[in-house]
């Protein structure tokens, strides 16, 4: 027997045919059609409950699929809505304090599958993000790339001309860098391009000798960025993914040992240190993508990414391996 369907959602049971298949092979024969289509929206069914309910993505996060309606099943298509939210693996239930959107009604139908996912997903990865510590990071002078060392090295000597002070109080001392962020890194997806800024600050700490460090000031900065967004598949799984590409920096001094000065003298070092570390770190995240919730043995083919307000569209058609 040989099971193929047509019209409607025919594409969808075709893609099962060879799981439902046998267990048409009896029903058909002995309880009539309506007893059939029992049994291909129950394979259905058993396929949907393939799809993942929570992946751990690192130490720190994980990201919720759970289901949160009952699927909607029609004569064209199969509907089903998802959680899409990012947790602390420390506190799986703690949700960041944030609300999804509504998404607009479907209105394209030419693929075989649509993934609809909002800013929201990408704020609660921020917010989970910022919640474990994830994006602090030391930067000593030995890390430093080599090419830029004699234009950037951390030593107050570097800062002689511009920011006398500094070198004054710390002649010719190593330095580090601490930095954090204050607050997540926020994600919109407006106007068909995708922006973010991330709110921090840059500690600038002297070693000064002993082993020890004194703090010399503290910069806050907002790194402004905007992003490409694409789908790739990894083994098994489809995965979101992302690469930020620097614009801007805002500025500020928030406190300081050495005096008042003004930070505009600073604007090309922190310029430089958002384009060379600030977003490679982020992208490190980024680009180790999102595993997508797919159904086992189904291959994405051709998909693409189409930006929305406040949400994107990953339009694609699918095959299934048994």
């Amino acid at each position: 027997m040989d099971v193929h369907f047509h019209g409607g959602a025919s594409w969808l049971y075709n893609l099962f045919s060879g799981t439902i298949e046998s267990s048409l092979k009896g029903t058909l024969a002995k309880q009539g059609c309506d007893q059939g289509k029992d049994a291909i929206n129950k394979q259905a069914n058993k396929a949907l409950e393939s799809l993942p309910v929570t992946v751990n993505l690192d130490k720190s996060a994980l990201i919720n699929y759970a289901l949160v309606d009952t699927p909607k099943f029609t004569d064209t298509f199969v509907e089903t809505q998802h959680k899409g939210e990012f947790f602390l693996r420390a506190a799986p239930t703690a949700e960041a304090p944030l609300a999804p959107r509504d998404l607009p009604p479907i209105s394209k139908v030419d693929n075989m599958v649509y993934l609809w996912l909002t800013e929201y997903m990408a704020n609660t990865a921020g917010y989970v993000y910022f919640k474990s510590n994830s994006l602090h990071r030391l930067i000593t002078p030995d890390m430093i790339p080599k090419a830029d060392r004699d234009k950037y090295a951390l030593n107050t000597t570097t800062f002689k001309q511009y920011l006398p002070q500094l070198y004054n109080k710390y002649p010719n001392m190593s330095m580090t860098l601490l930095l954090n962020n204050s607050a997540p890194m926020n994600i919109s997806l407006t106007g068909g391009a995708v922006f973010g800024s991330v709110p921090g600050s840059i500690g600038v700490n002297v070693l000064t000798g002993n082993k020890t460090t004194e703090d010399a000031f503290v910069i806050g900065i907002r790194v402004h960025f905007n992003a490409t967004i694409g789908v790739t598949t990894n083994n098994s799984k489809v995965l979101l993914v992302g690469k930020a590409y620097y614009i801007s920096t805002d500025i500020e001094l928030l406190s300081s040992n050495i005096g008042t000065f003004s930070v505009d003298v600073l604007r090309e070092d922190v310029n430089a240190l958002a384009l060379l570390a600030v977003i490679p770190f982020m992208n490190q995240y980024a680009q180790a993508g999102i595993p997508l919730p797919v159904v086992e043995g189904v291959q994405f083919t051709n998909p693409v990414v189409q930006l929305g307000e406040h949400y994107i569209i990953v339009a694609t058609d699918i095959k299934y391996n048994a």
